[in-house]
């Protein structure tokens, strides 16, 4: 239902959803010379809300004082909330979301407040598949019953993560108490944040061995010092890597020739091209 006093013909409508699924979208034109329509289909996807986490209690040093991932730079006030849910936040001056590319590796920073009196455990838990669901495999990071002030954790992005927004929660609970995404922890504090999870777009990088430029006598054989080719998803694809020279190569007629060394990814990001100067001399 179209909300707020926004109807079909609104600019930027504002719509209301009764109900979780993947609503399609249908803009339509009309003027004196016709009409045209554009179906997007499964433009809006609504999906459940997330369990809010139960906490029977709060003290002032078990919990979170901040928050850093990517983009996400957020300070909060200790053991005050037994959950604060920051992915509706859309105030400047804070910093709560953070794109998230798939097969790329993040740092993770959560602080605590000093004095420290009690030890606490935390966890982190990101929704990957986007069921507004944190499942078994969903738990990407713990610490038991620690008096750390700064933990550090890296995070990759998996090349499963479905696409979109998604949320991480992070949790404490008192000493070695149980601490569940959904709690109820006895003791403890929780925060959910925003992830932008984005397709692959970091391309693979070929390293050449050797020289750059290298010579060889008329009349003998060239043999490639070498190369490997990394991805951060895909690991090594030297396999994959493609050698072309121009002019092409010919070990018996001198001159100089470039060998050209490219690649692609799965995700078809094409790594920088690489080359490597050939000379042939002239045999005396």
């Amino acid at each position: 239902d179209f909300v707020n006093g926004s109807n079909m013909f609104t600019p930027n409508p504002q719509v209301s959803f009764s109900d979780t699924g993947c609503y399609h979208v249908k803009l339509k034109v009309i003027n004196m010379s016709g009409q045209d329509s554009i179906i997007s289909k499964c433009y809006i996807k609504v999906k459940s809300s997330y369990c809010v986490p139960g906490v029977g209690k709060t003290i002032p040093d078990i919990g979170i004082s901040r928050v850093t991932m990517g983009d996400i730079d957020n300070s909060s006030t200790q053991g005050k909330d037994g959950y604060q849910n920051f992915t509706y936040t859309s105030t400047g001056h804070m910093k709560v979301s953070t794109k998230a590319e798939i097969g790329v590796t993040y740092t993770l920073v959560v602080y605590r407040n000093t004095p420290m009196y009690n030890k606490m455990s935390r966890a982190v838990w990101i929704d990957w598949n986007g069921n507004s669901d944190f499942e078994t495999n969903e738990l990407v990071a713990t610490e038991k019953n620690a008096l750390t002030q700064t933990w550090t954790v890296s995070i990759k992005i998996p090349s499963s993560a479905t696409i979109g927004a998604t949320v991480m929660r992070i949790g404490t609970s008192y000493g070695n108490q149980s601490n569940k995404a959904c709690g109820g922890n006895a003791t403890g504090e929780f925060e959910d944040y925003r992830l932008y999870i984005s397709p692959d777009i970091t391309p693979p990088v070929i390293t050449l061995s050797g020289a750059d430029t290298v010579y060889l006598d008329q009349g003998n054989t060239y043999k490639d010092p070498g190369y490997i080719a990394i991805d951060n998803l895909d690991g090594n694809i030297t396999n994959k890597v493609s050698v072309t020279s121009a002019p092409k190569f010919n070990n018996l007629i001198p001159g100089t020739y470039v060998f050209s060394y490219n690649v692609k990814d799965a995700a078809g990001n094409s790594a920088i091209t690489r080359k490597r100067v050939c000379i042939v001399k002239p045999d005396k």
